[in-house]
């Protein structure tokens, strides 16, 4: 009986212990996707750059390093390695789609800008311009000095006096930064007292006889939830926007020039248009980035002429009324010609100059001059002859 019970313990114990399988670390598996995945990063581009895949559109706008020679190894050889690594960064396969993708995930996920002092995302979405001082210009951080503002008092004086001698008419019109007219959307702090309430009580203290319109409050006043006055991903206003500046100019040239019939349009009917902005191409996303907006449709239909630096627009319009309108991108044809079109029968515009000479030269037998600045730059009002 014992012999029994010790042969069945002996053999159980020389049973070989049963196998059990290991479960599956997901950890594990997800190291070793990325591991993959990496590997293929790594293959696949060397791969592609030796067949000539294109980079695609050069953003950056620099001069792309061209391949070293052999020439170059053998006059530099301690150069050549960073040569070709600049080429390859240069010419790297799809760069262009790998930026825009970068550019858009953090836009998306992070709502951060890849280049924040060119351009700071607000909140839904929106894009706002940072450069040439436009944050300074509403945040109240930078205001005019006593020199600054001397010099534009007296730059207008100028232009002013020069132009009653000829017999025109003189009109200045400050456009708005968008910041102003939305800063429900603006992440960052802006002020109601800035550098152009600075230049306005400056300029009434000195009595100055030159109509200054600043465009801020009639267009706060115009917008609505349903149409926007301003560009979501663009620096500048939509053609909305322009036609309530355009409507405001024109109520103050029919005070200066009485004896003229000058028709204002304020009714029209509004169709959309797509649209997506200089800012959304700052950060590569103009393919991503694009909005609908209202097109004001007019009963007028302009024709555009260039005769370099000048854009002439002209319409069948009953008016005989000229202007001549002078400024920066705000004024261009693109916002002011059309609306301009349906109150005068001849529109010249000089965009991006402030030579005031170039205006005169070809001034001709317009019957008022309109002076357009954005809000980020009001010392060039104070430029004449240069």
């Amino acid at each position: 009986m014992d012999k029994n019970v010790s042969l069945q313990e002996e053999s159980v114990q020389s049973k070989p212990p049963t196998s059990k399988r290991k479960k599956c670390n997901p950890l594990s598996v997800i190291a070793l996707l990325f591991v993959g995945l990496f590997f293929c990063f790594i293959a696949a581009f060397p791969l592609m750059f030796l067949f000539g895949v294109s980079p695609g559109e050069n953003y950056e706008k620099k001069v792309r390093t061209e391949m070293p020679t052999w020439d170059d190894f053998i006059n530099d050889y301690e150069k050549f390695p960073d040569t070709f690594e600049q080429h390859y960064n240069d010419y790297f396969p799809l760069r262009s789609k790998m930026l825009e993708l970068y550019s858009y995930f953090e836009y998306k996920v992070f709502t951060s800008s890849i280049f924040p002092k060119t351009t700071s995302i607000g909140k839904n979405g929106w894009l706002f311009y940072e450069s040439w001082g436009t944050r300074d210009a509403v945040s109240g951080a930078h205001m005019l000095t006593e020199t600054q503002l001397e010099t534009i008092y007296n730059g207008l004086m100028q232009k002013y006096e020069t132009l009653q001698s000829l017999g025109k008419a003189y009109v200045v019109y400050l456009a708005a930064e968008k910041q102003m007219i939305y800063p429900e959307h603006d992440r960052l702090k802006n002020v109601s007292y800035t550098l152009i309430d600075q230049l306005q009580e400056y300029l009434e203290e000195k009595n100055c006889p030159v109509p200054f319109i600043y465009g801020k409050d009639y267009l706060i006043s115009k917008k609505t939830n349903s149409n926007q006055l301003y560009f979501k991903y663009d620096t500048h206003w939509n053609l909305l926007g322009a036609h309530y500046g355009y409507e405001q100019v024109m109520e103050k040239v029919q005070e200066l020039l009485p004896d003229k019939q000058i028709p204002i349009v304020r009714d029209f009917t509004l169709s959309t248009g797509k649209r997506s902005g200089d800012l959304a191409t700052t950060l590569f996303l103009s393919d991503y980035l694009i909005e609908t907006t209202p097109v004001p449709q007019y009963t007028y239909k302009p024709t555009y002429k260039g005769v370099s630096p000048i854009t002439y627009v002209t319409s069948k319009t009953d008016s005989d009324l000229k202007v001549f309108i002078y400024g920066d991108s705000f004024a261009q044809s693109d916002y002011w010609g059309r609306s301009f079109a349906q109150s005068a029968c001849e529109t010249r515009i000089l965009h991006n100059s402030k030579n005031f000479q170039v205006l005169l030269d070809n001034l001709g037998d317009c019957d008022v001059v309109i002076e357009e600045c954005v809000q980020r730059v009001p010392t060039t009002l104070g430029r004449v002859f240069f």
